[in-house]
């Protein structure tokens, strides 16, 4: 088992990092990198389900959320 603890705030400035690296190196424009997010979002999502994690549900829209708008912003700032 792996995880990190990390706010809504560090997710997004990690995500808004790895978005300008995707930015900058052209060749990852060749491929999206959507589907495997939202693979990961609705993997966290169900497991918090199944487990009846109550906290963890209610993170889940900050978490991806985070995650999602700094990764855009970060590929698109140039």
């Amino acid at each position: 088992e792996h995880y990190h603890v990390f706010s809504a705030k560090q997710l997004y400035e990690r995500y808004y990092k790895i978005g300008l690296f995707y930015g900058q190196v052209k060749i990852f424009d060749q491929y999206k990198s959507n589907h495997s997010g939202f693979k990961l979002a609705l993997y966290v999502f169900w497991k918090a389900l199944i487990h009846f994690d109550i906290c963890a549900l209610f993170h889940w829209p900050f978490n991806m959320g985070a995650r999602f708008f700094g990764f855009r912003k970060g590929r698109k700032a140039q």
